[in-house]
């Protein structure tokens, strides 16, 4: 039987509702938020959502309050276990400077603490602007898959749905809503060649939502292997009033190989370069419950747009193959509609993991002695004029096709607005980004910025050239140098901008977990207002560095697994363990450190700890998963402490990783392997 149709309560205005939250047909961003809400010591929000029309913030009545509540929570538990710290870091990192006139009030920016509603009032009435139509279910479309036609006599009722999204969008209606259905949405020609389109082309498409349908037991997969999935705007032809929200999309990532991605690095096949949502010029976009993931390029990128929101997405493992420098969910080149002052752009709720650059940056349209990079005189090297890396400096190498290095490949990157985003204000908030390339979040040449309770930890997983790696990757070797020392947060360039109650682990102690850099010599303008800031590990290099408070507890900072170097003897054959499954290896961290988070849910002894190593049995390059219960204790008793340096404690593994709670790692005093 088809589930029951939506609920008109559930359907609200896209351009009265900018923050949008979680919906019910959401299973696994649920989980996720679980998972987070476990790790920050939560409860995790309910499913039964009711989206009514009003809330300025999509949220939906009783759920989305429990969201909200969840969110509040998560935000303040790092500051209720050390209240007497951070009243002081308060006292001493408050910034009292005069607001541009149209902004709220910022004098008590440090203590308390703004409003969690802070900047929606402002969000809501600039958001009318344009406002031209309210999505009802009165005016659907719904599209299946599995049951589908693609015929002008289908599509009105979930009972006789079209089949594709792609048609359903050249049919589409006025301020009509597209509900997708649980299955698999593909683009033509998939699975054959190289430069395939997008699912769904975007182009001059308005006034049109595209939804997960409310009875899915799981999200719709959209799934690519070309330009995207959905994809389209331009000057001529903008996306204007538009949601899409509920759906899994996918690309062709896990099965690309690094030798592939390489030798295909100075072409532009569409198959290497793919995004999930690629929205090139708009207004009024709303991005929400989206899981995407596996995309060569960017997850989710807005670009030449205003009015945009990019809220409770979850976007991992993307940005691999790509030769474009690409980072995991960017707006850039944002231009102002209007002459509004408040928060228009919005980027806020996501979990952003494991998106890193694999093969270097690669521009066709440099000259051979141009770059971007510094000030040298690129044309006076020989060496560059005749394409060799001996003799040519790295930054006149960047872009040109001997680039041999990374250091792009962000997990939220805000660039290149200045020059044409001249009014409004772009807000980052609640993301929690680990795992990702070189910095968890940028902020790069925009002005008018408000960072705040941002949880950033684990990035900066390119290899530094002066580290080494605990596993060596094929894409680690041919680095003719390392990344730059910056894995955290980072402001360049950028005035005006508001660094509140961020909390930030560096990988190293000597990366920098916030920094602000600016071209030439001076210092960096100061910070609009901040405070209450947190570095776990790494350096500060803010202005004022007073916003920011250092401390060695890394848990304060959302760092839920620490990495220990663990050689060719990664499993803990004395601590009481599990095997949980064997996954990719491009995939093995995450998916086992879910695993694992997971596990610490219940009471079936929990998980401190996990662990990969070469899965024998398969022989295909999938790691094993093992987790390390919470109890009971290791046996015998002297692999309680220092285990990877004790006799007897260990087990030979091939190409191992362990990792362990922050708490699991110091009760047990475990060390690298000397």
């Amino acid at each position: 039987a088809l589930p029951p149709a939506p609920r008109d309560t559930e359907h609200c205005s896209l351009c009265r509702l900018p923050r949008p939250a979680l919906l019910p047909s959401m299973p696994r961003m649920l989980l996720a938020l679980a998972l987070l809400a476990h790790a920050l010591g939560q409860e995790a929000p309910d499913s039964d959502a009711v989206c009514q029309e009003g809330d300025a913030r999509r949220t939906p009545a009783s759920s989305m309050m429990q969201v909200k509540q969840f969110k509040d929570r998560a935000t303040r538990h790092f500051t209720e276990d050390s209240q007497s710290e951070d009243q002081a870091d308060n006292q001493e990192g408050k910034l009292d400077l005069k607001v541009p006139t149209g902004l709220a009030s910022i004098d008590d920016a440090v203590t308390p603490a703004p409003d969690f509603e802070e900047p929606v009032e402002v969000w809501t009435r600039a958001a009318h602007v344009n406002a031209s139509c309210t999505f009802n279910v009165m005016n659907a479309a719904f599209v299946s898959s599995s049951s589908g036609t693609d015929a002008d006599d289908f599509g009105a009722s979930a009972d006789k749905p079209y089949k594709t999204i792609a048609y359903a969008v050249t049919k589409r209606q006025t301020c009509q809503t597209i509900y997708v259905m649980s299955g698999i949405y593909r683009n033509n020609n998939f699975g054959a060649g190289m430069d395939n389109e997008a699912v769904v082309n975007l182009d001059g498409v308005s006034d049109l939502a595209i939804r997960g349908y409310e009875g899915n037991t799981a999200l719709p997969l959209i799934e690519f292997d070309g330009v995207g999935g959905f994809v389209g705007g331009s000057a001529l032809h903008p996306v204007k009033n538009v949601e899409i929200s509920d759906l899994e999309i996918v690309g062709p990532g896990k099965s690309i190989t690094y030798p592939q991605a390489l030798a295909e690095r100075l072409n532009s096949k569409k198959h290497f370069r793919g995004r999930g949502v690629s929205i090139l010029a708009g207004d009024h976009i709303n991005l929400h419950g989206l899981v995407v993931h596996h995309c060569p390029s960017s997850g989710i990128s807005v670009t030449n747009a205003d009015y945009v929101a990019i809220n409770s997405n979850i976007v991992h493992g993307n940005t691999w193959w790509s030769p474009a420098g690409e980072s995991a969910v960017v707006l850039a080149s944002s231009k102002n509609v209007d002459d509004e002052e408040g928060v228009k752009m919005l980027v806020a709720s996501n979990i952003v993991y494991g998106n890193m650059n694999k093969v270097p940056y690669y521009n066709k349209d440099y000259s051979w002695d141009y770059s971007p990079m510094g000030d040298l005189i690129c044309g006076d090297y020989p060496a560059c004029r005749e394409g060799k890396v001996d003799g040519c400096p790295w930054q006149c190498r960047y872009g040109q096709s001997t680039q041999d290095y990374i250091i792009d490949g962000m997990g939220i990157l805000v660039a290149s607005n200045r020059a044409t985003y001249l009014k409004g204000e772009t807000e980052i908030a609640d993301n929690v980004c680990y795992g990702n390339g070189i910095n968890g979040l940028v902020v790069h040449r925009t002005d008018r910025v408000q960072v705040k309770r941002n949880v950033i930890y684990d990035n900066g997983r390119v290899p530094r050239g002066d580290k080494p790696e605990p596993k060596a990757e094929d894409w680690h070797a041919s680095a003719g140098k390392g990344r730059q020392p910056y894995s955290g947060l980072v402001l360049n360039n950028a005035e005006g901008v508001v660094l509140w109650s961020n909390r930030v682990a560096a990988r190293y102690a000597d990366d920098y977990a916030f920094t602000q850099e600016v071209d030439g010599s001076g210092p960096p303008a100061p910070l609009r207002a901040g405070g209450n800031n947190k570095a776990c590990n790494g350096r500060v290099d803010v202005n004022p560095t007073s916003v920011v408070r250092e401390t060695d507890d890394v848990s304060k900072c959302g760092v839920k697994y620490q990495e220990v170097a663990c050689g060719e003897k990664c499993h803990l054959i004395q601590w009481p363990y599990e095997m949980k499954g064997s996954f990719a290896a491009g995939d093995a961290r995450s998916s086992c450190e879910n695993v694992c988070a997971e596990a610490a849910l219940d009471n079936a002894g929990g998980c401190k700890a996990f662990s990969l190593q070469y899965d024998y049995d398969k022989k295909n390059g999938h790691r094993m998963c093992f987790v390390y219960k919470q109890s009971p204790e290791p046996q015998p008793e002297q692999c309680r402490s220092d285990p990877f340096n004790t006799d007897g404690c260990s087990y030979a593994t091939q190409e191992g990783q362990f990792f362990i709670t922050p708490a699991a790692k110091a009760k047990y005093a475990v060390m690298d392997l000397m």
